[in-house]
């Protein structure tokens, strides 16, 4: 092993401790289901795919590094900090876990480094703790670092939060950190300066105000006058044109910084040379997170860049005023470095407290003019930390490398000196990105400090030349990586004022994890950012996030009905180009691709607009309602959309997971069937087939179930909220329906399956009607599905669904409810043998599973919503007792409800027989003694009471019948019906009539499976 891949970390103790995690989506898979166990509590497991980050409720991370502290912890030495953000998490650092930790870390770019495993948790600010796998990664050349061994920084990537990439470093002044997700910058740091035991953990834009927002001097003229302008320019051209992408090399540049002596000397900044060059690392460190992950850069600080440190007169800069500091740099680096021995330069001053400034000359990097940059730094007096200085010298940074400001706003400081560069203002306002004019706007302000990564544009104007002859003096390191592939999709024309929706489609070639940012590539005149004027941007750049989708304008202005800033609608014609940056937020060297696609708006097609429901309205479950929308010549060319699809929310319409109309004529309106559904929040959306635009209802609504108590049928094939009759017979699925009077002629018949397997009936798809699934038994090494054809999508194969992936194997029970209560049915299956419950649950897509034990080998399972809460409760049957675990109490043993009713050799069926929304229990009592069996009923609304148990009806069922349970007249109340098969004839005494009225119709056949059956809850 080399001296680069196995070294201590200063006060650390030499061994290597390594911390290996199991992974456990798939353990079910390889670990016998009896080694599964609840917590102490009896609460049941549930496994997140992507594993998140640690409870938050957990009092220590679980590598023992970090301990939350109590509120008011810190008062003590709260005199001690300035600048708390407004919100953040308190924690304390141990220090002895940590460094075994970072003595485990290999150096990046090693052997080691290429199997590393180091795992080390940092605290988020909502309390979590994240994983991340981390490698020494250093910003100093070898003889600097040599002279600094007590400085040490590291690279991470995201475990818990795979999106996510961290830098931090370990130095005499404690931890500092930056990790760069897709919630935004996370920033942790000392609690207060020196100390290195009490942190905060908090996002970057909860800075107080009290500070200026950074100002850069580089005006229009400048940013035109560079000689290498017109190269760069062409090296643009050429890339976007062929589809630039990046990520399979990582380029290194040597970077001096001359400090001035106002800034060595300041306690902030500096204090002494070793403690200005120690705190220098950290920002460039902070910087370095930045570059990484957005253009594949690296700063590295020089060999000799304690020579460019002062820390007394002369110093040959002129503190405070960047714009002769600019002037100054190159000779000061030039004397005190070397010229030959640095490709990036810069200055930096001291300003006054709560303000920074910065001015830079553009395409100087490895050139003769290299260092003409200059910053003067002050907001960190009033914040305590590094974050918001560090985003001014990205900037400046920026520009050496040739990039442009991106703002498009003339308003207060933007226009003050000429700083809106007209052939790159992408942005609508100040802008957000780091070449942006965030907080300097006014009243033209999209916010107040920059997001931490690159505008398109700007992403084009570095990489071309950093990739061309003028910046090639970096040193190539090989990433390994490759860069993720994406397609903005078609071109489109839509009507004006309307929102519409882009949707990427993306994938990475080594399994990262991909995130995507739409932004709006176009220019034109400048202010104000909410009037359309036909040319001028309209759409500001949002982070990307690992959706494919943005909505236009976004979705909380939708559902809220306002517009802000940089979210406005077209209401001209014109074309608006748009593209999509797909990057695999690599920590050691970014992929990056995009892709582009234009939409072309007509002013004489629009506003598409949703017109009833529009306001607060209520709506009966199995009702037949009508939506309307006006569809203002979206119909006719050139929008030309001929459909539409409806879909309902039940969530304010965050989702539409319920399809109402998947493909209906653009007419203005369609009658469509509510689902028998309980929400308070509902909305309806429209939106075009075949194309991105769409509009939502303007106001919550609600929908009632029609039956008391919230009771949906099994079985209803048409939606009325009552249940219909039919078979399963070697793959046939016959239906008679309710609203057809179960009459033959209007008799449906499916095809799905095969002989010998058991048919499955429930609402997948949350749209208030039946589909139809069977399990698909493993063979050829595949694990077993369930195979669903689903009423939404017209029972089509094409889009038939198998769910999920590795359940369940032979010999387990299939067991069909709504456990998460989102109104679908989630697949679940009982593995008798160890007695465990594998529910996979839709309102995740079925990537979050609950996994308890409940049961053993011999029992019965059920499920039944015990507590009214519109989720499913899961139990066992045993010989006459009935164990029961209740989705309101976490599953918790503690809670665990029991009753004793029945005997052996009994079948338990669960039911809402008294229209309560709470499950009975009930049984049926054999024939004996001249007496006819009946169903035994214990009903929920007479508190299981034996005093008040029911018996019925007489005379049903008969040995050999098969019980049937429904609601087959729609009063909410389940019917206790059997089919005998012996003669294929239907048998339904109906609680409306109190059971002395009956369905009696033949359907089927001996050896048919009947459908429904009290096997299937939901």
């Amino acid at each position: 092993m080399s001296q680069h891949e196995r070294r201590n970390v200063p006060g650390g103790p030499l061994y290597v401790r390594r911390l290996r995690i199991a992974a456990l989506l798939l353990i079910f898979a390889v670990v016998p289901f009896a080694a599964m166990r609840t917590g102490a509590s009896g609460a049941l497991n549930q496994i997140q795919a992507p594993l998140i980050p640690s409870d938050p409720t957990g009092s220590s991370s679980k590598d023992g590094v970090w301990v939350k502290a109590a509120e008011g912890s810190f008062d003590s030495i709260q005199e001690q900090r300035v600048g708390l953000p407004r919100s953040y998490q308190r924690i304390r650092l141990l220090r002895d876990p940590l460094l075994a930790k970072l003595s485990a870390a290999p150096l990046e770019f090693t052997r080691a480094a290429r199997r590393n495993r180091t795992e080390i948790t940092l605290p988020m600010p909502d309390g979590a703790f994240a994983a991340f796998r981390i490698e020494e990664s250093p910003v100093m050349e070898p003889a600097l670092a040599a002279q600094f061994p007590d400085v040490k920084t590291y690279r991470g990537q995201g475990v818990d939060i795979p999106e996510a990439t961290a830098r931090f470093d370990w130095t005499p002044f404690g931890l500092h950190a930056i990790i760069l997700g897709p919630q935004g910058t996370v920033i942790i740091n000392p609690f207060s300066e020196g100390d290195s035991d009490n942190y905060i953990s908090f996002y970057k834009d909860a800075q107080r105000d009290g500070f200026e927002p950074p100002r850069c001097l580089v005006t229009e003229a400048m940013q035109a006058s560079s000689d290498l302008r017109e190269q760069v320019r062409q090296k643009e051209i050429t890339e976007a044109i062929t589809g630039a992408s990046i990520g399979t090399q990582l380029r290194t540049y040597r970077l001096a910084i001359a400090t001035t002596v106002e800034y060595t000397t300041s306690s902030t900044y500096g204090g002494s040379k070793s403690a200005a060059l120690t705190k220098l690392g950290t920002i460039v460190n902070l910087i370095n997170a930045i570059y990484e992950k957005e253009v594949s850069i690296h700063f590295n600080l020089v060999a000799g860049e304690l020579n460019a440190i002062f820390d007394a007169e002369p110093d040959g800069l002129t503190n405070s005023n960047v714009g002769t500091m600019l002037n100054e740099v190159v000779g000061v680096l030039n004397g005190a470095i070397g010229s030959s021995n640095y490709d990036v330069g810069h200055a930096f001053g001291l300003s006054s407290a709560g303000s920074s400034s910065g001015v830079s000359q553009l395409s100087v990097v490895c050139g003769a003019s290299k260092g003409r940059g200059a910053s003067v730094l002050g907001i960190a007096l009033v914040t305590g930390n590094f974050s918001i200085d560090s985003n001014l010298v990205a900037h400046e940074w920026g520009h050496e490398f040739s990039a442009n400001h991106t703002f498009n706003s003339t308003s207060n400081f933007c226009g003050s000196i000429g700083q809106r560069n007209a052939p790159t203002a992408f942005e609508p306002g100040s802008g957000s990105t780091i070449m942006a004019y965030p907080g300097v706007c006014l009243p033209e302000n999209i916010q107040n400090n920059s997001d931490n990564y690159f505008h398109g544009k700007s992403f084009d104007e570095i990489v071309a030349y950093s990739t061309g002859a003028n910046g090639s003096c970096a040193t190539i390191t090989s990433t390994g990586n490759n860069p993720p592939n994406v397609s903005a999709g078609p071109d489109y024309t839509i009507p004006m004022g309307t929102p519409f929706a882009l949707t990427a489609a993306g994938s990475d070639p080594d399994g990262d994890a991909v995130t995507y940012t739409w932004e709006e590539m176009d220019t034109g005149s400048a202010s104000p950012p909410s009037t359309d004027d036909g040319t001028r941007p309209l759409f500001r750049s949002v982070q990307g996030t690992a959706s494919p989708t943005r909505f236009f304008p976004k979705l909380s202005d939708i559902l809220g009905n306002t517009t802000t800033f940089g979210e406005s609608l077209p209401v001209t014609s014109r074309a608006m180009n748009f593209r999509v940056t797909a990057k695999d937020n690599r920590a050691a060297g970014g992929g990056v691709n995009s892709d582009a696609m234009v939409l072309t708006v007509t002013s004489g097609a629009g506003p598409f607009v949703v017109t009833q429901p529009n306001a607060a309205t209520t709506w009966n479950g199995g009702s037949m309602q009508t939506v309307a929308w006006n569809i203002a010549n979206t119909s006719s060319a050139p929008v030309s959309c001929a459909n539409v699809k409806i879909s309902l929310s039940t969530n304010g319409g965050n989702t539409f997971p319920i399809v109402l109309a998947a493909k209906t004529p653009n007419d203005g309106s369609e009658v469509v069937t509510v689902p028998n559904i309980s929400s308070s929040s509902a909305r309806i959306k429209v939106q075009a087939v075949g194309n991105v635009f769409f509009d939502i209802s303007n106001a919550n609504f609600t929908v009632t179930p029609a039956n008391p108590g919230g009771h949906r049928a099994q079985f209803d094939f048409d939606g009325d909220g009552i249940s219909d009759l039919g078979y399963y017979r070697a793959g046939t699925w016959g239906v008679l329906k309710s609203v057809e009077s179960y009459s033959f002629s209007g008799a449906q018949f499916l095809g799905w399956g095969g002989a010998n397997l058991a048919p499955i009936v429930a609402d997948f798809d949350g749209d208030g009607k039946s589909d139809i699934a069977y399990i698909v038994p493993p063979s050829g090494g595949q694990s077993a599905a369930y195979a669903i054809l689903k009423s939404s999508a017209q029972f089509s194969f094409a889009q038939a669904q198998f769910v999920p992936a590795g359940f369940p194997a032979l010999g387990d029970t299939p067991i069909v409810a709504d456990f998460d209560g989102d109104g679908k049915a989630d697949p679940a299956i009982w593995r008798a043998s160890a007695g465990v419950w594998i529910i996979p649950l839709s309102s995740t897509n079925y990537s979050t599973y609950i996994f308890a034990n409940w049961g053993q080998q011999g029992d019965i399972p059920i499920v039944g919503d015990f507590d009214g809460d519109w989720k499913a409760d899961i139990g066992f049957y045993r010989d006459g007792v009935w164990g029961v675990l209740k989705s309101s109490q976490g599953y918790s043993f503690a809670s665990a409800q029991f009753f004793s009713w029945g005997g052996a050799g009994l079948q338990p069926i669960v039911a809402d027989f008294d229209g309560d929304g709470k499950a009975d229990i009930a049984y049926i009592v054999p024939p004996a003694s001249g007496q006819s069996a009946a169903y035994s009923i214990l009903k929920s609304s007479a508190s299981y009471s034996f005093a008040q148990a029911i018996f019925v009806p007489a005379g049903f069922p008969a040995l050999g019948d098969t019980p049937i349970v429904g609601d087959f007249d729609g009063d909410g109340k389940a019917d206790p019906g059997i089919w005998r098969s012996s003669a294929g004839v239907w048998i339904i005494p109906l609680s409306s009539g109190n059971y002395g009225t009956y369905i009696f119709t033949q359907w089927g056949q001996s050896g048919d499976v009947a459908v429904p059956n009290f096997k299937v809850q939901f």
